[in-house]
Protein backbone atom coordinates (compact mmCIF):
# COMPACT_ATOMS: atom_id res chain seq x y z
CA UNK A 1 0.00 0.00 0.00
CA UNK A 2 1.13 3.25 -0.66
CA UNK A 3 -0.08 6.61 1.58
CA UNK A 4 -0.01 9.81 -0.28
CA UNK A 5 -0.34 13.53 1.46
CA UNK A 6 -1.32 15.64 -0.91
CA UNK A 7 -1.95 19.41 -1.77
CA UNK A 8 -4.94 21.11 -0.57
CA UNK A 9 -4.77 18.46 3.08
CA UNK A 10 -5.96 16.17 0.48
CA UNK A 11 -5.29 12.18 1.69
CA UNK A 12 -5.15 8.84 -0.44
CA UNK A 13 -4.26 5.28 -0.22
CA UNK A 14 -3.55 3.18 -3.05
CA UNK A 15 -2.86 -0.59 -3.31
CA UNK A 16 -1.53 -1.90 -6.52
CA UNK A 17 -1.72 -5.36 -7.48
CA UNK A 18 -1.89 -6.88 -3.36
CA UNK A 19 -4.77 -8.14 -1.39
CA UNK A 20 -7.71 -5.20 -1.53
CA UNK A 21 -8.39 -3.82 2.09
CA UNK A 22 -12.67 -3.93 1.19
CA UNK A 23 -13.74 -6.63 -0.76
CA UNK A 24 -17.53 -7.76 -0.29
CA UNK A 25 -19.40 -10.48 -1.48
CA UNK A 26 -22.32 -9.00 -4.00
CA UNK A 27 -25.74 -8.92 -2.61
CA UNK A 28 -26.25 -7.59 -5.91
CA UNK A 29 -24.65 -6.21 -9.21
CA UNK A 30 -24.81 -3.62 -12.06
CA UNK A 31 -23.49 -4.75 -15.50
CA UNK A 32 -22.52 -3.84 -18.58
CA UNK A 33 -20.67 -4.57 -21.57
CA UNK A 34 -18.63 -2.21 -24.07
CA UNK A 35 -16.24 -2.36 -26.97
CA UNK A 36 -13.00 -3.85 -26.63
CA UNK A 37 -10.20 -1.24 -27.84
CA UNK A 38 -7.13 -2.67 -28.18
CA UNK A 39 -5.22 -6.18 -27.93
CA UNK A 40 -2.82 -5.06 -25.34
CA UNK A 41 -2.94 -6.31 -21.58
CA UNK A 42 -3.05 -3.41 -18.89
CA UNK A 43 -0.16 -4.71 -16.11
CA UNK A 44 -1.73 -3.66 -12.98
CA UNK A 45 -4.78 -5.87 -13.15
CA UNK A 46 -5.67 -5.53 -9.15
CA UNK A 47 -6.16 -1.75 -7.84
CA UNK A 48 -7.89 0.07 -4.97
CA UNK A 49 -8.01 4.13 -4.31
CA UNK A 50 -9.18 5.48 -1.21
CA UNK A 51 -9.54 8.97 -0.90
CA UNK A 52 -10.36 11.76 1.90
CA UNK A 53 -10.71 15.44 0.50
CA UNK A 54 -11.49 17.93 2.63
CA UNK A 55 -13.50 20.66 1.16
CA UNK A 56 -14.24 23.85 3.51
CA UNK A 57 -16.61 22.96 6.08
CA UNK A 58 -17.32 19.44 4.54
CA UNK A 59 -15.02 16.49 3.18
CA UNK A 60 -15.84 13.87 0.56
CA UNK A 61 -14.66 9.99 1.50
CA UNK A 62 -14.72 7.03 -0.99
CA UNK A 63 -12.36 3.69 -1.31
CA UNK A 64 -12.61 1.85 -4.42
CA UNK A 65 -10.82 -1.11 -5.88
CA UNK A 66 -11.44 -3.86 -8.46
CA UNK A 67 -9.64 -6.39 -10.57
CA UNK A 68 -9.22 -6.61 -14.74
CA UNK A 69 -9.10 -10.35 -16.59
CA UNK A 70 -8.18 -11.05 -19.92
CA UNK A 71 -10.58 -13.06 -20.95
CA UNK A 72 -11.10 -14.82 -24.73
CA UNK A 73 -15.00 -16.23 -23.71
CA UNK A 74 -16.09 -12.65 -24.82
CA UNK A 75 -13.61 -11.11 -27.87
CA UNK A 76 -14.17 -7.75 -28.80
CA UNK A 77 -16.04 -6.89 -24.92
CA UNK A 78 -15.07 -5.60 -22.00
CA UNK A 79 -17.76 -6.97 -19.18
CA UNK A 80 -18.19 -4.28 -16.42
CA UNK A 81 -19.54 -5.98 -12.82
CA UNK A 82 -20.09 -3.63 -10.08
CA UNK A 83 -21.05 -4.88 -7.27
CA UNK A 84 -23.32 -3.42 -4.89
CA UNK A 85 -24.06 -3.85 -0.81
CA UNK A 86 -24.99 -0.63 1.00
CA UNK A 87 -25.29 -2.96 4.59
CA UNK A 88 -21.20 -3.52 5.27
CA UNK A 89 -19.72 -4.13 8.52
CA UNK A 90 -17.45 -0.47 10.39
CA UNK A 91 -14.39 0.09 8.22
CA UNK A 92 -12.12 1.11 11.52
CA UNK A 93 -9.27 2.49 9.20
CA UNK A 94 -10.72 4.51 6.95
CA UNK A 95 -8.42 8.03 6.05
CA UNK A 96 -11.42 9.91 7.60
CA UNK A 97 -11.15 8.77 10.95
CA UNK A 98 -13.64 9.42 13.23
CA UNK A 99 -15.28 12.05 11.27
CA UNK A 100 -17.31 10.05 9.34
CA UNK A 101 -18.71 6.41 10.01
CA UNK A 102 -17.43 4.07 6.92
CA UNK A 103 -19.18 1.21 6.33
CA UNK A 104 -17.48 -1.82 4.04
CA UNK A 105 -19.43 -1.93 0.25
CA UNK A 106 -20.74 0.51 -2.05
CA UNK A 107 -24.95 1.46 -1.97
CA UNK A 108 -26.51 1.41 -5.16
CA UNK A 109 -26.50 5.04 -5.70
CA UNK A 110 -22.82 5.28 -6.28
CA UNK A 111 -22.64 2.00 -7.76
CA UNK A 112 -24.52 3.80 -10.88
CA UNK A 113 -21.68 6.09 -10.62
CA UNK A 114 -19.28 3.78 -10.40
CA UNK A 115 -20.94 2.36 -13.68
CA UNK A 116 -21.03 5.37 -16.34
CA UNK A 117 -17.56 6.83 -15.17
CA UNK A 118 -15.85 3.07 -16.14
CA UNK A 119 -17.77 3.24 -19.15
CA UNK A 120 -17.01 6.77 -19.78
CA UNK A 121 -13.23 6.80 -19.30
CA UNK A 122 -12.93 3.43 -20.98
CA UNK A 123 -14.36 4.64 -23.87
CA UNK A 124 -12.51 7.82 -24.15
CA UNK A 125 -9.13 6.30 -23.21
CA UNK A 126 -9.75 3.30 -25.54
CA UNK A 127 -6.98 1.16 -24.05
CA UNK A 128 -9.01 -1.85 -22.60
CA UNK A 129 -8.77 -5.09 -24.38
CA UNK A 130 -11.20 -8.14 -23.90
CA UNK A 131 -12.04 -9.54 -20.72
CA UNK A 132 -13.66 -8.47 -17.19
CA UNK A 133 -13.64 -5.74 -14.71
CA UNK A 134 -15.16 -6.77 -11.51
CA UNK A 135 -15.48 -3.81 -8.77
CA UNK A 136 -16.06 -5.82 -5.56
CA UNK A 137 -13.75 -3.51 -2.95
CA UNK A 138 -15.76 -0.30 -1.71
CA UNK A 139 -16.22 1.48 1.22
CA UNK A 140 -18.64 4.53 1.86
CA UNK A 141 -18.81 7.33 4.73
CA UNK A 142 -22.75 7.84 6.17
CA UNK A 143 -21.67 11.57 5.98
CA UNK A 144 -18.65 12.08 3.59
CA UNK A 145 -19.90 9.77 0.53
CA UNK A 146 -21.32 11.19 -2.85
CA UNK A 147 -21.69 10.14 -6.15
CA UNK A 148 -18.64 12.80 -7.82
CA UNK A 149 -16.53 10.91 -5.45
CA UNK A 150 -16.90 7.80 -6.49
CA UNK A 151 -16.92 9.20 -10.06
CA UNK A 152 -13.82 10.18 -9.38
CA UNK A 153 -12.27 7.17 -7.99
CA UNK A 154 -14.20 5.31 -11.00
CA UNK A 155 -11.55 7.40 -13.32
CA UNK A 156 -8.67 6.55 -11.45
CA UNK A 157 -9.21 2.64 -11.86
CA UNK A 158 -9.02 3.03 -14.93
CA UNK A 159 -6.30 5.58 -15.52
CA UNK A 160 -4.12 3.58 -12.72
CA UNK A 161 -5.11 0.22 -14.64
CA UNK A 162 -3.41 1.69 -17.54
CA UNK A 163 0.13 2.47 -16.09
CA UNK A 164 2.81 0.31 -16.75
CA UNK A 165 4.46 -1.60 -13.35
CA UNK A 166 7.51 0.80 -13.95
CA UNK A 167 5.39 4.03 -13.67
CA UNK A 168 3.24 3.05 -10.83
CA UNK A 169 4.50 6.21 -9.08
CA UNK A 170 2.81 8.68 -11.43
CA UNK A 171 -0.47 7.36 -9.82
CA UNK A 172 0.50 9.77 -6.96
CA UNK A 173 0.42 12.68 -9.86
CA UNK A 174 -2.94 11.09 -11.39
CA UNK A 175 -4.78 11.27 -7.66
CA UNK A 176 -3.05 15.08 -7.74
CA UNK A 177 -5.45 16.38 -10.98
Amino acid sequence: MMSFELSKHRRARVWVDEVLPCEFAAGDSIQKEIEAAVPCDPVLSTIAVELFVPEGGRFSYGLLGGRFSMSSSTPGKVSLIVNVDGKGLKYPSALSGQLDDVRIGLPREYASAVIESLEREMVEQRVFPAGQLVVSCAAHGLIGSNRGIFRRLAKLLIRAMNLRSDEVSAIRDLIEQ
